[in-house]
């Protein structure tokens, strides 16, 4: 349970704002992953779970994703 906490600790600096956010960049993530582009993470083989990984580690944020708009 304590490297549960550590990490997210570690997660909450690179996380988005609120919830909202988190979900949009996961979901546009998502998109590109069908489409073809290469994961950052390995992990799980559907799309949305590696996205939403790739977001709460920091790899992707609302500015390297093309369809989504920042606030």
């Amino acid at each position: 349970m304590r490297r549960m906490d550590t990490m997210t600790d570690k997660l909450s600096t690179t996380r988005p704002k609120n919830a909202f956010q988190f979900a949009r960049i996961a979901a546009e993530r998502a998109k590109q992953l069908q489409r073809g582009c290469v994961a950052k993470v390995e992990g799980s083989g559907k799309y949305a779970r590696r996205a939403q990984q790739e977001v709460a580690l920091g790899l992707v944020t609302q500015t390297n994703v093309p369809g989504s708009k920042p606030e």
